[in-house]
């Protein structure tokens, strides 16, 4: 499967929030003193081995860029979107749902003039394929509230 730039961009930014947040443990007072580019050189090391099965998941410098974007809007929003996050489900969504509302959050943050619509979709994919069976809905209902 190929990707728009775009959507690897998506893809690239919770694949990282993911990593950085619960396999690295790094909590909201750490997040602000890491070194953004060392931790993307490592991840990206560390995802070009482990990610065989998907020979189409190449990182093109516009991807990156736009990635970049994402996860330093992700850090920058991190308690407000740890609110929303908390707000709506009493903190009871699993480890891939609250990276992809961290992505999904940051990406509006950061680029208001995307549509709804698309940013829903994108992201409702997005649970398709790395959540469990209810992710999808349940992005869906989150981002439907959490957007404007």
């Amino acid at each position: 499967m190929q990707f728009k730039e775009k959507t690897l961009a998506r893809i690239y930014s919770f694949k990282f929030l993911y990593f950085l947040l619960f396999e690295k443990g790094v909590d909201s007072t750490t997040l602000e003193q890491i070194d953004l580019t060392e931790e993307i050189s490592i991840f990206s090391t560390s995802l070009g081995q482990t990610e065989k099965e998907e020979p189409s998941f190449k990182i093109t410098d516009k991807s990156l860029f736009f990635s970049k974007q994402i996860i330093e809007s992700a850090i920058t929003s991190r308690e407000k979107i740890l609110a929303a996050i908390t707000e709506y489900t009493n903190g009871k969504c699993n480890k891939v749902e609250n990276a992809i509302i961290h992505t999904a959050l940051a990406e509006q943050f950061s680029s208001s003039d995307l549509p709804k619509k698309v940013l829903l979709n994108e992201y409702i994919e997005l649970a398709k394929q790395f959540g469990t069976k209810s992710s999808a809905s349940f992005i869906n209902a989150f981002l439907d509230k959490s957007i404007k």
